[in-house]
């Protein structure tokens, strides 16, 4: 590819020592076209530095990609391939803010670069469904997840989970402030019912019981008036019925008399009755009487 389409031929070609390169094939291969293969030294992988610092400029890239739009690890193909699109595409302080096809331009004649706009990786996108491909009572759109660009066609890469087809469009419209998974793992095979089991187990602090925290809020609040009478911070008094209700608590008893207020059925609220017409010893027209004297009795 790098002679048939940059008219470059490869002179040198260096590596680490893994099988895919040091293998009885390939050397017959560089003897064949005259080509040079050196290997690094083992378990020195900064010999070959700029090939490493962008594998893991790749890496890092596909995980913040993965990690952030909660897709599947097995889309990380075409994390991969959109991480590479958008690299050859941006700029770098290496390149004196230009981009590395820009620098490639200036070595050789490229040829006619697919350009798109960017979109959010693992977005929801919503494809148009031809009129020949549909009824007249069919959806318009297909929602898919967006997972990458193609590379030999200008067009976006949609995926649809339920049909497991790949589409490759322009005809689409992008929801980029929702992704695609997080509301819709189930679909995909990634939703778990249960939470984690890493959540059930992390706690901060001891937590207590509703129903202890309602009793000791019922003892401060009987005994607020006799501490501000005596001239006492209420905020001893409160850590002070906190500490005799984990005292008391931690017996067995408590325990079981705990246990049965929890299962204890809650009383039934008393049914609303209006109030009296007439007032506990008085009457309405007595009283209005003695507000305005000389008014009628109307009751």
């Amino acid at each position: 590819m790098i002679h048939t389409q940059f008219e470059k031929k490869i002179q040198v070609l260096r590596s680490d020592n893994g099988e895919k390169f040091v293998n009885k094939s390939m050397q017959d291969f560089f003897r064949e076209n005259g080509l040079i293969h050196q290997t690094s030294c083992p378990n020195t992988p900064q010999q070959n530095g700029v090939a490493e610092r962008k594998n893991r400029k790749l890496l890092e890239m596909t995980r913040a990609m993965i990690f952030d739009a909660q897709v599947p690890t097995h889309f990380w193909p075409e994390a991969v391939a959109t991480s590479a699109y958008l690299l050859n595409r941006l700029p770098s302080k290496t390149l004196n803010h230009k981009t590395p096809l820009q620098i490639l331009a200036t070595q050789t004649d490229l040829p006619p670069v697919q350009m798109l706009p960017p979109r959010v990786f693992g977005c929801s996108v919503f494809i148009h469904i031809p009129k020949a491909n549909r009824t007249k009572f069919d959806p318009c759109t297909e929602k898919c997840v967006f997972v990458g660009y193609d590379t030999h066609q200008k067009g976006y890469r949609c995926y649809n989970p339920i049909t497991h087809r790949v589409h490759v469009t322009m005809d689409c419209d992008f929801l980029e402030s929702e992704y695609f998974c997080s509301s819709q793992l189930d679909v995909l095979g990634e939703k778990s019912s249960e939470p984690p089991s890493w959540l059930s187990s992390l706690s901060c602090q001891e937590t207590v019981p509703k129903e202890q925290v309602d009793r000791v809020n019922e003892h401060v609040s009987v005994n607020v008036g006799e501490t501000n009478t005596t001239n006492e911070d209420p905020s001893e008094n409160v850590q002070q019925e906190v500490s005799d209700l984990h005292s008391t608590e931690s017996s067995p008893f408590m325990n079981e008399v705990t246990k049965n207020d929890r299962l204890a059925p809650e009383p039934e609220p008393e049914p609303f009755t209006l109030p009296p017409r007439r007032i506990e010893g008085y009457h309405l027209t007595d009283i209005l009487q003695n507000m305005f004297p000389g008014i009628p009795s109307i009751l």
